[in-house]
């Protein structure tokens, strides 16, 4: 510790020059161990502080763990028992959804899992007020057949009148005509020759009369005859000279043949025939051409009529959803709109028009689907055995081949399931799918597996000899899903990209990257890990840093 020394002087007039600096010397002189104790002091703890770093340095090496030395593994041909393990689900060989027709409110369906044949419906939607409306649509049809009918009827009163009306126009043009051709060509020999004898014959009659009434008169005179006779005799006399007077004037005016007026007065006659009759004939064309535009028009409306209440009674009979062949109905993950709103159809539901109801699922033939790897698919073949195991028939095993082999890849976080992604995790890799067939499925075990059972797929590649391989622990994994190793070179490691092939549980198949006699770095330096195995576990593992100076650890 360092003392304090405190110098108490008396207090005095200020000193003179030479007093001055006697008083300093004697402060600098009472000062002086004060300041050694203090230099004494910082020096103590200097050292201190010096010892206490070096026994820290001293001791560190004893606290650190030396970093063990690499394992390493070879990379060498062997043969490859490749069995490809994948999770799949029983499903139908036919899985055929139902879309409807129409859209509204759900007021029927169908239990679920129920057994229906071709044509048995399904679902049943809401349709009251469609069916009034076809209901009165069928009363107004009645009104539209009798516009048809009245028009027909009407067609044939117009041609019946016209037709009667056409015959009397023809038979006054032809009367007309003959009057013209009477006109034109009179008289005729015979005509002349008529009159000429009627003429003749009433002068002869004149005459007779004449010599009659003269004997009667000189008869009168001789009292023989009354006055009463002969005045008889005089008329008898004066009608015959009348009717000469007039037969000679007929004879006269036919002797001079028809004047010009009368044979124009025939042509105008039939003139007039020839216009009526053209004009009966166009106003009958006229109105058949109405009537039948009117009778078109009555049946395009007859028939637009029809069709759309035929389009309704098919909207109606769509209002009854019914199977499109044998299988049990499955209303479950029907959309409703969104990923997240998937659930079953129910009574009550509307839905609109073209959406999916329910699914038919032939469960006459079961089948297993799964999703492969496109880097496994190329060993995958049609008939290739493989093994099933059932979790929901734990004690059971079942034989099955591939029978269908899809023709194109999908992304795997597309095609899988939002639960199968959260098993096996995203990824930016594509998968195929591919459909195994059961072998010897009895009917009685059949019952017992149900549609949507998760199954175990072991599927067998076969074995492959000389294949150069490394085991599954020497291989990691980027963050991009590329694949690598970390090669042991003259005690330096590079890490190599891989492209692998086929694999078993135990080594993988190297395509390139990596070439006979290499020494790879045990990247576990623990259990073999299955090809399951979460990559992201390798961020858990010390990362190995390429082109690190590291010794080969002895096995």
């Amino acid at each position: 510790m360092e003392e304090n020394v405190q110098v108490v002087t008396p207090k005095a007039p200020p000193p003179s020059h030479a007093g001055h600096r006697t008083t300093r010397l004697l402060l600098r002189g009472a000062a002086a161990p004060a300041r050694r104790a203090r230099r004494l002091h910082t020096l103590a703890i200097l050292v201190v502080m010096a010892l206490f770093g070096f026994g820290i340095y001293w001791s560190i090496p004893f606290f650190l763990k030396r970093e063990r030395p690499p394992r390493t593994l070879a990379v060498r041909k062997r043969p490859v028992a490749s069995m490809l393990h994948e999770i799949g689900s029983v499903s139908a060989h036919i899985e055929r959804p139902v879309l409807t027709r129409f859209g509204g409110e759900i007021t029927w369906r169908a239990e679920d899992g129920m057994l229906v044949e071709a044509g048995e419906p399904v679902v049943m939607f809401d349709s009251k007020t469609l069916q009034d409306d076809i209901d009165q649509r069928e009363k107004d049809l009645g009104d539209k057949q009798d516009a048809v009918h009245l028009a027909e009827a009407a067609i044939d009163i117009t041609r019946k009148k016209y037709e009667y009306l056409i015959r009397q126009k023809e038979i006054d043009l032809a009367k007309a005509e003959l009057d013209r051709k009477k006109a034109f060509e009179f008289p005729r020999p015979d005509d002349l020759l008529d009159v000429e004898l009627t003429w003749k014959s009433a002068d002869l009659d004149t005459r007779l009369a004449q010599i009659q009434t003269d004997a009667m008169d000189s008869l009168t005179r001789q009292g023989f005859n009354s006055e009463a006779a002969l005045r008889k005799q005089q008329l008898a006399l004066a009608n015959a000279k009348v009717e000469s007077a007039r037969s000679k004037m007929i004879y006269d005016i036919t002797k001079q043949g028809t004047t010009p007026d009368l044979k124009r007065v025939a042509e105008l006659a039939v003139a007039d025939a020839r216009k009526s009759l053209n004009v009966a004939i166009f106003n009958r064309e006229a109105d058949l051409a109405t009537g039948q535009a009117t009778l078109d028009l009555a049946k395009l409306a007859l028939e637009d009529f029809e069709r759309d209440l035929m389009r309704r009674k098919q909207r109606l009979d769509a209002a009854t959803v019914r199977a499109p062949m044998r299988g049990r109905v499955i209303f479950q993950s029907i959309w409703k709109g969104s990923d997240k709103n998937r659930a079953p159809i129910q009574v009550g539901d509307t839905r609109p028009e073209g959406g999916d109801l329910c699914t038919l699922l032939d469960t006459s033939h079961l089948v297993i689907s799964l999703w492969i790897n496109e880097m496994d698919i190329a060993a995958v073949r049609l008939g290739q055995r493989a093994k099933i195991f059932l979790p929901a028939l734990p004690d059971r095993s079942f034989d099955a081949e591939v029978g269908e082999i899809s023709v194109t890849a999908q992304d795997k976080n597309i095609a899988l399931s939002p639960l199968a992604l959260r098993r096996s995790g995203e990824a930016f890799v594509n998968v195929v799918r591919v459909k195994l067939n059961f072998l010897n499925l009895s009917e009685e075990v059949k019952n017992h597996i149900r549609v949507g059972f998760t199954a175990d797929v072991r599927l067998n590649l076969g074995a492959a000899d000389n294949l150069l391989s490394i085991p599954w622990q020497a291989v990691g994994y980027l963050q991009d899903g590329t694949a690598f190793a970390d090669v042991l070179i003259d005690g330096i490691l590079e890490r190599r990209p891989l492209k692998l092939g086929r694999s078993d549980t135990e080594h993988v198949e190297i395509l390139s990257g990596l070439s006979d006699g290499m020494k790879v770095v045990d990247r576990s330096n623990a259990s073999i890990p299955t090809r399951e195995d979460d990559p992201k576990k390798e961020a858990l593992q010390p990362e190995l840093e390429s082109g690190k100076q590291v010794s080969e650890a002895q096995p």
